[in-house]
């Protein structure tokens, strides 16, 4: 009946059904504990059960404690070497992992991968090295994808700055038609000489230009005492019209 429902609470684990799963996983528990004791090998795998159904409910602290638990149980009462024991400390790696442990995850699988190289050392026969082999194989590329998250965790950013593709430009030289040519002697010399005759004109516009102008002051003081301003803008400035 205990092997029933463990077998039951992974298959309603596999489907999805968690809640129904973990009910059928305390149960084969409590009695595999009753009839077996606490330390036997189908209480530990109850256990890894459990950590597996806790880690897909996203929950890796109770899932590391149940792999923990499992550990515990399987290293008192089998060989160092056992396979289900290797098992069982990769998942407490894997549990670490998720956790963000990084550095008890590598010991942990530095540590299955000696116990997997003396098996297959001592073992000659040819099934139980390939499995082993394959093992060895899967703990090495944990190893190497957690040494790459650590290394991606230490290296800064690097910010790659674009080039600035902003130009200055530059305007162009005045085309040489634009360039005046220079003066010749005699040029210099009538231009003096128109300009000596223009300022003799100007003297005598100045003339005219001052007497117009105090015509005209003239005539405007007369104005300002015929039409004197009212006193409503007496005293008024520009800010106060808005102009």
């Amino acid at each position: 009946m205990a092997r029933t429902l463990h077998n039951l609470g992974i298959a309603r684990t596999l489907r999805g059904d968690y809640r129904r799963a973990k009910r059928a996983l305390a149960r084969s528990l409590l009695m595999f504990e009753r009839h077996c004791g606490p330390y036997h090998v189908d209480v530990a795998r109850v256990h890894d059960a459990a950590g597996s159904l806790e880690a897909l409910r996203g929950r890796p602290h109770r899932a590391l404690d149940r792999h923990v638990s499992s550990l515990r149980i399987k290293s008192a009462i089998l060989n160092p070497h056992h396979p289900s024991l290797l098992g069982s400390m990769m998942r407490v790696a894997a549990g670490h992992r998720a956790l963000g442990q990084l550095d008890e995850a590598e010991c942990a699988l530095r540590e299955v991968l000696e116990c997997q190289g003396v098996a297959l050392l001592r073992s000659m026969d040819p099934s139980y090295r390939r499995s082993m082999t394959g093992l060895v194989g899967k703990t090495m590329r944990m190893i190497g994808e957690i040494q790459r998250e650590r290394n991606e965790g230490e290296c800064p950013a690097v910010v790659v700055v674009a080039p600035s593709t902003t130009m200055t430009h530059t305007p162009p030289p005045p085309p040489l038609s634009t360039i005046p040519p220079p003066l010749s002697p005699g040029s210099m010399m009538s231009s003096k000489g128109g300009r000596r005759e223009q300022d003799d004109d100007d003297d005598d516009d100045a003339c005219t230009l001052s007497f117009s102008v105090s015509s005209c002051e003239e005539i405007d003081d007369e104005d300002d005492e015929q039409d004197p301003v009212p006193p409503s803008f007496q005293g008024s400035s520009a800010d106060d019209w808005g102009i």
